[in-house]
């Protein structure tokens, strides 16, 4: 499941007749201070296009790409303006995978011999406390977002094997430190992860690290499994929704982060907590049936995206727009 509300289907859309104007446009190569992405969130233009040509336009020239040094790709890397899109889905290893898909400085990154190395000394600089320190909770949401994504990327499998036994040894001792820091200081946290590192490796091997099972009932009567979730609760639900509000224009946020349910969930069985991962069930047996393929005919109905791990639900609130209200992932619930 998934990125969430119509972002599900438009970042799956190649926009061919403008990727090369807008990728030209907005990404540029500075010799002072190293690559620099020209379009962000918050600028007008950004606001013009729809996500598929946002990520389109966030794409590094080929060019560039490979006369980049590793160190500078890392800070590329992180600096990416669709990184957001990770923390949409069921857990921050799908969604890490989606951006990898669409990200070719991410792509290029896992292919670097010296990625774990360049890696490891970025998350040498982080300084925890420093974080836990900032007073502007927009600015404290943003650096522990950074700190999420560069755990993910060097929980890969591509990264971890490129580092010797000893740099790997250094970079558990890390993860094992910042991990007990984000235990020991939960109210000063604003982060989504208490490690994102051990999160990613938990979702690789099949691992749910802080959930339990559950099931609920279709109408029909027919038992649905769920995931009761008991995991990091958010701080910083302001400045989720107002990181959201900048990166996708036309979201409209009307609900708070919380990791209890998902977009699954909230469709079809109206439960706010517990977590859904299938929802077939609910037309399999009958309970519901297919009215349309595209758009809904109905408000009230249910729309179902399909999309190979990318699943997507939502209840029709009005067919003009075809606006859909739902749950997005492990944030917040909106209507797009």
């Amino acid at each position: 499941m998934k990125l969430k509300g119509i972002l599900a289907i438009v970042l799956s859309v190649v926009i061919i007749n403008s990727t090369m104007t807008i990728s030209a446009r907005a990404a540029e190569n500075t010799q002072c201070t190293g690559f620099e992405y020209s379009l962000q969130p918050g600028m007008e233009e950004w606001g013009q296009l729809n996500h598929g040509e946002r990520v389109l336009a966030s794409q590094i020239p080929e060019e560039v790409l490979k006369q980049m040094p590793t160190a500078e790709l890392v800070s590329a890397v992180l600096s990416y303006p669709c990184f957001l899109d990770m923390i949409f889905y069921n857990t921050y290893q799908e969604g890490f995978e989606v951006v990898r898909d669409n990200f070719n400085g991410l792509q290029e990154l896992l292919k670097r011999e010296d990625s774990g190395e360049y890696l490891v000394e970025a998350y040498k600089n982080i300084d925890l406390y420093q974080i836990f320190s900032i007073g502007d909770e927009d600015e404290k949401f943003d650096e522990s977002l950074e700190l999420l994504y560069l755990e993910t990327i060097l929980a890969q499998p591509e990264v971890i094997e490129t580092l010797s036994e000893e740099g790997l040894s250094e970079l558990e001792i890390l993860v094992d430190n910042n991990y007990e820091k984000q235990l020991s200081n939960e109210e000063e946290s604003a982060s989504l992860s208490y490690s994102g590192y051990y999160e990613s490796l938990a979702e690789q091997q099949g691992i749910e690290l802080y959930d339990y099972s559950s099931t609920v009932k279709t109408p029909n009567g027919s038992s649905v499994t769920v995931i009761v979730r008991t995991g990091t609760a958010y701080n910083n639900r302001d400045a989720v929704k107002r990181s959201i509000e900048a990166n996708y224009p036309g979201a409209s946020v009307v609900g708070n982060a919380t990791i209890k349910y998902n977009c699954h969930a909230y469709a079809w069985a109206g439960n706010l907590t517990v977590w859904m991962n299938d929802p077939s069930r609910y037309w399999s047996d009958g309970s519901y049936s297919l009215k349309a393929s595209n758009s809904p005919t109905a408000t009230g109905q249910k729309a179902y995206y399909p999309g190979n791990g990318n699943e997507h639900s939502g209840n029709v609130i009005r067919l003009s727009g075809n606006m859909i209200k739902s749950k997005w992932g492990g944030t917040k619930f909106s209507r797009a």
